[in-house]
């Protein structure tokens, strides 16, 4: 018989929750939180009482379409929160866990209500409550814990459940399993977490309250001098100071909004959504960059394959996944570091399921020019992928961005592609 469990994961924006039947979902929601709901909810127990509210309503919308009753769950698992350094796996939820957790000793975070709500729902309905992989998993290398300052100590806080998650399915993917792999794993919510994961240990990630890069609503790494600069100036509490940083920073103190897909529907128009986000995305490479150097060659990160960046990208303004690739490793390959890096996108897609995934090779213009070198790889490229050097795949290029994901903007530059506005 199949356990029905029901998993609850608060973030900084939103709770997501979901009923399964072993690894069947049988229903799944998110209840997103705008920062005007928020802010009038000044203390955790404010937000538990709203977030388990959410979850309730869950609840009753699985009875009223005759998913399963609340009777028939078995388990209830909460996202881990900050309860201080542990190795990863799943923690019953105890009393000594809830009171760490509403004292917020070891830190305040949407993820501390994990445990809160799924205890209460244990109350409620006389089940047990669990929490898995909580943010203050704690796999770090030695050297990895050092600062530039001997009485200053870096802290292991990511989105340890996702990113294992994450790590997990990958390896799966890949046919082996999460201890036999190296890589880097990127979480993009409210936070941004990048990890280098290590034969099945996370031994770096930046601390995503306070380092690494800018995100929807935080500042990520600042300048230590010029941060105590304007702490001096602002005339802040503490408090309030943290605010700026975590939660008024990143996306929302360049632009006023965490909503990435509400800046990238306006980037056209807005020139400085397009630099807020330009920022970021910039910051998230550099990032990944360095736990490249984290994962060295003698360490297993690397193959006898050119190593490249991909970015995937599922936008509500187009009709399909969009992936980009190489953004942020090989700066000015040649045309054989091309094929690779199409090589190496198209392995990735084929993981994800897409069998003929369609190549846009992108140059400043859509002709081939012999004083433009990038034109000419580009319709190498084209060539190479029609006589089966490059296989699996329908690639074309030279072609601009706009006409190779707008269709309008190809058929008013007389362009007639298979891959061309698709």
């Amino acid at each position: 018989m199949a356990w029905i469990v029901l998993i609850v994961n608060p973030g900084s924006t939103s709770t997501k929750a979901a009923l399964y039947a072993d690894e069947h979902c049988l229903l799944e929601r998110t209840y997103k939180h705008s920062p005007e709901e928020l802010a009038q909810l000044s203390s955790l127990e404010d937000q538990l009482i709203m977030r388990t509210n959410c979850i309730l309503q869950l609840l009753v919308d699985a009875e009223e379409d005759k998913v399963i009753q609340a009777s028939q769950i078995d388990i209830f698992v909460g996202r881990g929160g900050l309860i201080g350094p542990v190795q990863s796996g799943i923690y019953e939820v105890n009393k000594e866990m809830i009171t760490v957790l509403l004292e917020e000793r070891f830190g305040s975070h949407a993820s501390n209500l994990g445990a809160l709500i799924v205890s209460a729902l244990s109350d409620r309905f006389g089940k047990k409550a669990y929490i898995a992989d909580p943010p203050s998993v704690d796999e770090f290398d030695n050297l990895a814990r050092y600062t530039g300052l001997p009485s200053v100590k870096r802290r292991s806080l990511f989105h340890a459940l996702n990113q294992k998650a994450a790590a997990r399915e990958a390896a799966h993917n890949f046919g082996r399993s999460y201890d036999q792999m190296n890589m880097i794993v990127c979480h993009m919510g409210g936070g941004i977490s990048v990890a280098a994961h290590r034969s099945g240990r996370v031994i770096d990630v930046n601390n995503a309250l306070e380092e690494g890069p800018m995100s929807p609503e935080r500042a990520g790494s600042l300048p230590s001098l010029s941060l105590l600069d304007l702490y001096s100036k602002s005339k802040m509490s503490v408090d309030s100071f943290r605010r700026t940083i975590n939660g008024h920073g990143g996306l929302v103190a360049y632009t006023g909004t965490s909503d990435a897909a509400e800046l990238e529907n306006q980037i056209i128009s807005k020139s400085d959504y397009k630099l807020a986000l330009d920022i970021m995305i910039y910051q998230i490479c550099k990032e990944i960059g360095s736990m490249r150097a984290v994962l060295a060659r003698e360490q297993g990160l690397r193959t006898n394959r050119l190593l490249s960046h991909i970015g995937l990208y599922e936008l509500p303004s187009y009709h399909k996944l969009l992936l980009i690739t190489d953004a942020g490793i090989n700066i000015s390959p040649d045309l054989q570091q091309k094929a690779q890096i199409i090589n190496n996108a198209v392995d990735v897609v084929h993981k994800l399921g897409i069998t003929q995934p369609k190549v846009a090779v992108l140059s400043a213009v859509e002709l081939v020019n012999p004083a433009m070198p990038a034109t000419l790889d580009a319709a190498a490229l084209s060539l190479m992928a029609r006589r089966g050097q490059i296989k699996n795949c329908i690639v074309d290029g030279p072609l601009g961005m706009d006409n190779a994901i707008d269709k309008q903007a190809a058929w008013h530059k007389h362009i007639h592609s298979e891959v061309a506005g698709d």
